[in-house]
């Protein structure tokens, strides 16, 4: 399988996209299917892909130390001083998270259980799907999320790992986010195509995520956007008919709208600038 129709199978299997010639087109149904567990062919397609990665480290990164150890989700790094652990919760988007993983180049785990969290670096929180379902598979492990927060551990949220910082969304009314700023995640009303998939001009304000970085092009995937009280917290804006944060930080707590395991060698820098925050 080459070309396009990897592109086709790889998106409709991991990522919910259903992908034509002419357009790209994702439903909820096709979201919340994808976060399910992952069957034992898609298990072997994952590390089909480390295989490949890694023969390619190995044939094209000569200078860096080789790597030592691998594991089904995750590599060591070939940053000289890595991370030890980052402990990774994710509500759905296993592919999406193995790829993240492998963009920051850190030894990871993927757990849902707090103990493992407290022994972790950082806390990586990615997500796609909806709102309400999110917070669903969080169940009570939402107060122990906040319990890290307030204790200082460093934390990166993804995507819908970032809109359910907040209080409440219009997707899922009922349902309560974590709360840890003020504010609600509505959806764009504008006239363009949503949700919106692709690229966008992302600004920076302010944060260390962007440290060396200038305007950029990121890809987002996502049909809300978070309205934020207080715009302090607010690092960098983007525009889809309206001016809405792409990314959020305040002390230890980082967080993007956008994907960046999915946006080239920008997004790897901005990974890489959280891991360097980690070990300040």
């Amino acid at each position: 399988m080459q070309g396009f129709s990897a592109l086709q199978e790889y998106s409709r299997k991991f990522d919910g996209f259903e992908i034509s010639g002419e357009s790209i087109r994702v439903t909820q149904e096709e979201i919340e299917s994808r976060a399910k567990v992952l069957t034992e062919k898609q298990k072997e397609s994952i590390d089909f892909s480390f295989e490949q990665v890694l023969e390619f480290q190995k044939k094209v990164v000569e200078t860096i130390q080789p790597i030592v150890s691998t594991t089904r989700y995750g590599t060591t790094s070939l940053i000289p001083k890595p991370m030890e652990r980052a402990g990774i919760y994710t509500p759905g988007g296993l592919a999406a998270l193995s790829s993240s993983l492998m963009m920051a180049g850190v030894s990871a785990s993927i757990s849902n259980k707090p103990k493992e969290w407290k022994n972790s670096d950082a806390i990586v929180l990615p997500g796609v799907g909806a709102f309400g379902t999110a917070l669903e598979r969080i169940g009570t492990r939402t107060a122990r999320i906040r319990e890290l927060l307030e204790e200082g551990a460093p934390f990166l949220g993804i995507c819908l790992g970032m809109q359910i910082l907040f209080e409440r969304s219009e997707e899922s009314p009922k349902a309560n986010g974590l709360g840890v700023f003020k504010g609600k995640v509505k959806r764009f009303g504008t006239k363009l195509p949503v949700p919106q998939i692709g690229w966008n001009t992302v600004r920076p304000i302010n944060s260390p995520l962007f440290e060396g970085i200038g305007e950029f092009y990121a890809y987002f995937v996502n049909s809300y956007y978070c309205n934020v009280e207080k715009r302090e917290v607010v690092s960098a804006t983007s525009e889809y008919g309206i001016v809405f944060p792409s990314a959020i930080w305040s002390k230890n707590i980082f967080a993007t709208q956008f994907h960046p395991e999915k946006s080239g060698q920008v997004g790897l820098k901005i990974l890489e600038n959280f891991i360097k925050e980690v070990r300040a």
